[in-house]
C-alpha cells in the first residue's frame, strides 16, 4: 500500500505543479486524471480486500482466502506497471503511448476487484434476507442468486480480456509458468480454426482477438481440443517416460463392473425424489463383464518396482471439468508419488467424460466396490487384499471422491436399514487437490477464472453441464479442424443467448436438489466425522474458497494446506516449474503423514 500511495503522490505532484506549463495539453490534464482517480481506486478497492481478508481467514496460522489473493493480485498489477507510472511522473512531457497501456492493464484488474466487492455486498443482502438463517455472513460461498450476475460481468468483459491477454497473461505466477501458459494457448488457438488459424498466430492482434473469442465461446471442444494431443500422443509419452524411469510400473486394467447397486438416471430421480437414488438388485451378484475392453472400467495401476507384498492402495480420481483428461496425462505426478512412497499402489479410474449424470459417478463407484471386493481378480492384480485405501482426487476428482463417500454412506445406510448383509468398506482418509465440492456456489476466489485461460467461467459451466446433461461426443476431425461451427443449439450460457440467465437458474435448480449433484447440501457431515480429510490447494486457486469452507464443515480431522504464489494444476507443473515442484515435493510428504495417520486410526 505504501507504494501505492507514493505514485499517488507524484502524480498528485506533477498535477499541482505544472499547471502554469504552456506545453500541457488537454489530453494531459485528462491523462494525469485519469491516473489519479483509478490508481485511487485500486487503493479503496485494496483496503477493502483487506478487510474481508482478514474476516475471512482460516484461523490465524493460515492466512488465505479469496480476498486476500486478489488483494495480492492487485499488488503485484501495480508492481508490474509501476516503473513505467514513475518515470512518467516525473517525465517533462507525457508519452501517452506508454501510459495508456498501464491504466487499461490496471483498469482490468480494477474492474475484477470491483466486481468481486459488489458481489460479495448482494451476498450479504440475501443471506440477511434468508428467513431460514442457514449461513453465515462470513461463509466464502455465494448464493446461487448472484451466479448470474458473475456470468454478466464476465461476458460484458471481453473487450478488457483482449488488454490481458496482450502481454499480460497469467502475470502473477512464475516466468516459467507465464511461458508454459501462453505456448498452450497459442496452441489452443490453433487448434481452434485449423488450418486458417495458421496465419492468425503471424498477427499478435488477431492472435489475442482469436484466444480472446475462443475462452468466452467455451465449448466442451475448447479446451477440450486437447484431447487429440492427450490421447494419441500423451499416452505414447508416458510409456516412454514408464520405460525410462525404471522405478515405476505402469499398466492398464479393464475392471469389470457390478450390477448390484446401479445409480438412477436424473429422470427416474425427479419422477420419485423421495427415494432412494440408486437400484439394490442382489440378484446381480459378481462381476461379469463380456467385452472388457468396451463395457468394463479402464484403470491404471501405478506402484514402485519392487511391487511390495503389502501396500496401501491410493484409489485415484482426476481432473479434467469432467471434459477432458485421463490417468495418463497425471502419470508425471502419480508416478512421482510411487517412486517416493515404494509402498504405494495408485489405482487411478478412466471414467467417463461428457456424458449424462450417472456415467462418471457409477464407473468411480464401480472401480471402489471392485477394489473392495472380496474377488480373487483383485488379489491377483495387487497380489494381496487391500485392507488400507486412501481416496484422492484432484480438481473435477475430488468432486468425484467426495461424491463418492457420500455414495457409500448411503449404500452402507440402505443396507443396515434393510437388514442385509453387504459390506460396504468406507475409507478412512481423503487426500484432495485444488478440488471443489459445489458446482452451484462460486466464491470471491472464483474470479481467478477471469485471469485464467483454460480453467475460465465458460469451461468450468460447459463441464458442469456435461455432467449433467451430457453432449455429443465430437467426430474426430471436426474436434481437430471446426470446433466452433458448432451446429447444435445455441449454448445456454453463451454470451450471445438472450435466455442464459434462466437457463442458467433452470440448471442451478436442477443440480441443488441432487444429492450427488451437490453433496455439501445434503451432506450431513457428523456421519463422516470418522473420516480424516486433507485438503490440499494454492493461493490463486479459483477453488481455493472451496476448500476452506468444506475445512470450515468437517467435523472430523482435517488439514488444509495452500502453497503461496501456486496455481490450480500445480500438481502437472512441477517438471517446468519450481514453485511447482517445491507444493509436489510437500505434498508427497503430506500424503506420507496421511498414510502414517490413516494406519494409527485402524
Amino acid at each position: 500500500m505504501d507504494k501505492l500511495d507514493n505514485l499517488i503522490e507524484e502524480w498528485k505532484y506533477r498535477e499541482s505543479t505544472i499547471k502554469s506549463e504552456q506545453l500541457r495539453s488537454t489530453e494531459d490534464d485528462q491523462l494525469i486524471n485519469q491516473v489519479v482517480n483509478l490508481l485511487n481506486g485500486l487503493k479503496v478497492n485494496l483496503k477493502k480486500l483487506n478487510e474481508l481478508g482478514e474476516q475471512h481467514d482460516y484461523n490465524k496460522e493460515l492466512k488465505h482466502n479469496g480476498f486476500r489473493s486478489f488483494e495480492k493480485v492487485t499488488i503485484l498489477a501495480i508492481d508490474r506497471v509501476k516503473e513505467t507510472l514513475h518515470s512518467q511522473s516525473k517525465s517533462e512531457q507525457l508519452n501517452q503511448t506508454k501510459v495508456e497501456p498501464c491504466l487499461s492493464f490496471l483498469k482490468f484488474i480494477n474492474k475484477i476487484d470491483t466486481a468481486l466487492l459488489e458481489t460479495y455486498e448482494r451476498n450479504k443482502t440475501l443471506i440477511k434476507e434468508d428467513v431460514n438463517q442457514n449461513r453465515k455472513e462470513y461463509d466464502l460461498l455465494f448464493d446461487e442468486k448472484v451466479t448470474s450476475d458473475i456470468f454478466e460481468t464476465y461476458f460484458l468483459m471481453k473487450d478488457d480480456f483482449k488488454i490481458y491477454f496482450d502481454g499480460h497473461l497469467a502475470f502473477y505466477l512464475t516466468t516459467q509458468l507465464q511461458m508454459l501458459i501462453q505456448i498452450v494457448s497459442s496452441a489452443l488457438i490453433m487448434l481452434s480454426n485449423f488450418p486458417f488459424s495458421l496465419f492468425i498466430l503471424f498477427s499478435k492482434k488477431k492472435s489475442v482477438n482469436a484466444l480472446s473469442d475462443a475462452i468466452i465461446e467455451s465449448t466442451v471442444t475448447w479446451p477440450g481440443s486437447v484431447e487429440v494431443v492427450n490421447r494419441p500422443i500423451v499416452r505414447s509419452l508416458v510409456n516412454l517416460y514408464a520405460t525410462w524411469n525404471r522405478k515405476v510400473q505402469s499398466h492398464t486394467i479393464f475392471l469389470p463392473k457390478q450390477q448390484k447397486w446401479l445409480l438412477k438416471t436424473l429422470d427416474e430421480c425427479n419422477a420419485a425424489p423421495t427415494t432412494e437414488l440408486f437400484y439394490y438388485r442382489p440378484e446381480q451378484e459378481g462381476y461379469i463383464t463380456k467385452d472388457l475392453k468396451n463395457d468394463g472400467v479402464r484403470v491404471q495401476l501405478i506402484h514402485h518396482v519392487s511391487k511390495p507384498k503389502e501396500g496401501i492402495v491410493m484409489f485415484h480420481v482426476h481432473g479434467g471439468a469432467f471434459i477432458y483428461h485421463s490417468p495418463d496425462c497425471h502419470q508425471n505426478y502419480l508416478q512421482h508419488f510411487a517412486e517416493s512412497i515404494p509402498n504405494l499402489f495408485i489405482l487411478s479410474v478412466d471414467y467417463k467424460l461428457r456424458e449424462k449424470y450417472g456415467k462418471a459417478h457409477q464407473d468411480v463407484l464401480d472401480a471402489y466396490l471392485w477394489l473392495t471386493s472380496d474377488s480373487p481378480d483383485v488379489i491377483e492384480v495387487f497380489g494381496f487384499k487391500p485392507k488400507e485405501i486412501i481416496l484422492c482426487g484432484d480438481s473435477a476428482g475430488s468432486f468425484l471422491s467426495f461424491t463418492l463417500c457420500k455414495m457409500l454412506k448411503d449404500l452402507q445406510k440402505y443396507s443396515y436399514e434393510h437388514k442385509l448383509n453387504e459390506k460396504i468398506q468406507i475409507p478412512k482418509t481423503i487426500i484432495n487437490f485444488y478440488g471443489f465440492i459445489t458446482l452451484n456456489k462460486l466464491s470471491p476466489s472464483y474470479f481467478f477464472s477471469f485471469l485464467e485461460s483454460v480453467v475460465t467461467l465458460p469451461t468450468l459451466r460447459a463441464g458442469f453441464g456435461s455432467l449433467l446433461f451430457g453432449c455429443e461426443q465430437p467426430q474426430f476431425t471436426r474436434r481437430i479442424f471446426l470446433p466452433f461451427l458448432d451446429e447444435q443449439e445455441e449454448r445456454w450460457y453463451s454470451s450471445t443467448n438472450s435466455n442464459r440467465v434462466e437457463l442458467n437458474n433452470q440448471f442451478v435448480e436442477q443440480i441443488e436438489k441432487h444429492p450427488y449433484l451437490e453433496p455439501i447440501d445434503h451432506v450431513d457431515f457428523n456421519d463422516f466425522q470418522d473420516i480424516q480429510l486433507y485438503l490440499i490447494t494454492s493461493e490463486f486457486d479459483v477453488f481455493l474458497d472451496a476448500n476452506i469452507e468444506l475445512a470450515k464443515k468437517w467435523k472430523g480431522f482435517v488439514e488444509l494446506k495452500v502453497f503461496d504464489n501456486a496455481c490450480h494444476g500445480f500438481l502437472q507443473f512441477g517438471v517446468v516449474d519450481s514453485i511447482s515442484m517445491k507444493a509436489v515435493e510437500s505434498s508427497i510428504q503430506i500424503i506420507k503423514d496421511a498414510i502414517s495417520r490413516n494406519r494409527s486410526s485402524m
